[in-house]
């Protein structure tokens, strides 16, 4: 995965250089048909699947390109709340922006990581998204050690969340609860690009219908209707083997 993600900033590095030039060149020319567009988002930083102690500071870095309608800014998500954004250094756009904000770790949860970079017009040129997990740390980590040493490792448990007293039953259908620390978004489809229509609060439990492909949605009802939740930011119970695979909206 890391390979990949430094192979693809290499070549992005590699068209943003010819995207300027191409830019350079169209004033000398009135063929504007020879521009090239080269739309595309990528989340270099943090990679997914890392781990972070809670309260570490961590680098969110992307990068976006596209050399015809250009690019106006990128926005950073946990959770799918922002959490800071880079603008342009021009207002009408620039074929390539690099963009980094920094954010502190917290809940000791799995976090869903999302940068989507748009164009002038506010139209969207796309995202790119990875899942990080935050470890809590135990008091003991912080102590020193005998004779002022460091303190020495410790293990350290898997953080768990109580089931709510009044949790559906297993078997009427497995269900799920919410163990983000922020209310999760409910969408239309399987997907971030998908409207919100809704949230749960951490702890809510709902009745898993469905699931996307590869299980990184669950399909929920919703309001008399069926609706998606991010499954890595949530915990199950009951027979997943079962769930039928629901087509997107």
């Amino acid at each position: 995965m890391v390979g990949r993600r430094v192979g693809l900033v290499i070549v992005l590095l590699v068209i943003s250089t010819l995207a300027c030039n191409m830019g350079t060149a169209s004033d000398n020319t009135s063929d504007a048909g020879d521009a090239v567009e080269f739309p595309l988002v990528l989340l270099v930083a943090p990679v997914n699947s890392s781990e972070y102690a809670e309260g570490a500071e961590v680098a969110l870095h992307a990068i976006a390109l596209d050399s015809l309608a250009g690019v106006a800014r990128i926005e950073f998500r946990v959770n799918d709340f922002p959490v800071g954004e880079v603008l342009a250094g021009q207002p009408e756009g620039q074929p390539s922006l690099d963009a980094v904000v920094m954010w502190q770790a917290a809940g000791p949860t799995g976090h869903l990581i999302t940068a989507e970079a748009f164009r002038p017009d506010g139209s969207s040129l796309g995202l790119d998204d990875v899942t990080v997990r935050v470890i809590g740390r135990s008091n003991s980590e912080s102590a020193p050690g005998a004779n002022g040493a460091p303190p020495q490792a410790t293990a350290i448990p898997t953080p768990t969340i109580p089931l709510p007293a009044d949790l559906l039953s297993p078997d009427d259908g497995p269900v799920a609860w919410v163990i983000s620390n922020t209310p999760l978004n409910v969408r239309q489809g399987p997907s971030q690009e998908y409207a919100a229509i809704g949230t749960l609060a951490p702890g809510s439990e709902v009745r898993i219908i469905g699931r996307n492909v590869d299980s990184s949605w669950w399909a929920i009802e919703y309001a008399d209707e069926t609706a998606w939740i991010f499954a890595n930011l949530t915990d199950t119970e009951g027979d997943l083997s079962q769930l039928p695979l629901i087509d997107a909206p």
